[in-house]
């Protein structure tokens, strides 16, 4: 069984973080901008999203609770990938740090058909509970409820998924691929979480 260090695990990857302003949908496919937030763990992106391959995966944002302004992102930029730097978006306020507001944070997520999913979350070092995901394969939205006393001064959020039992589609009898499958990540979004309770709530319900 791998055994995992939590300092390891919530290791310092600030100079990675890229601004997601409310009202911003990353999308983690191969035309998407969900690229940018990947820390570790996630395989090149494919049409509808992205694997994250092997035990752990890990993004890092920077949340704006702020709504995005349409004008800041250019024509062709997928996603508004121009707000992902402070200077593409002048005026932009980057908060949900110590001294912010809660924030929520929205996956679209499923799992490796087949697998039951059960992935350990950290936030900045802190234990953020665990997501349950079913064997069906279907999408599901997860939120993870972030209070202002998990944040980093600078407001980085550093997300970490833990999933020891992670697998192969070959392992469970089906296609020639080998690669270690954790999850599917199709989209992130961030908002306001007013009501966020001291330890984070994590809800999956489905997608439609």
């Amino acid at each position: 069984m791998a055994v995992f260090c939590r300092a390891e695990l919530a290791g310092p990857r600030r100079s990675a973080a890229s601004t997601l302003a409310a009202g911003q949908v990353a999308r983690f496919t191969d035309h998407g901008s969900g690229w940018v937030y990947e820390a570790e763990g996630f395989s090149l992106a494919e049409r509808t999203g992205t694997w994250a391959t092997g035990p752990v995966a890990g993004l890092v944002l920077w949340p704006s609770l702020e709504p995005r302004r349409a004008q800041a992102a250019g024509p062709d930029a997928p996603d508004g990938v121009a707000t992902d730097s402070a200077d593409a978006a002048p005026g932009l306020k980057r908060t949900g740090g110590r001294d912010g507001e809660a924030v929520a944070i929205d996956l679209d997520l499923a799992a490796l058909p087949g697998a039951v999913t059960h992935l350990a979350v950290l936030i900045n070092g802190h234990d953020a509970g665990h997501v349950a995901l079913p064997s069906d394969g279907a999408m599901r939205r997860v939120r993870l409820c972030v209070p202002p006393t998990m944040a980093a001064p600078d407001g980085v959020l550093d997300l970490v998924f833990v999933n020891p039992q992670a697998r192969s589609p070959a392992s469970l009898g089906y296609g020639q691929d080998v690669r270690i499958l954790s999850f599917w990540l199709a989209a992130m979004s961030v908002a306001p979480a007013a009501d966020c309770p001291p330890a984070p709530a994590l809800s999956v319900p489905a997608v439609r």
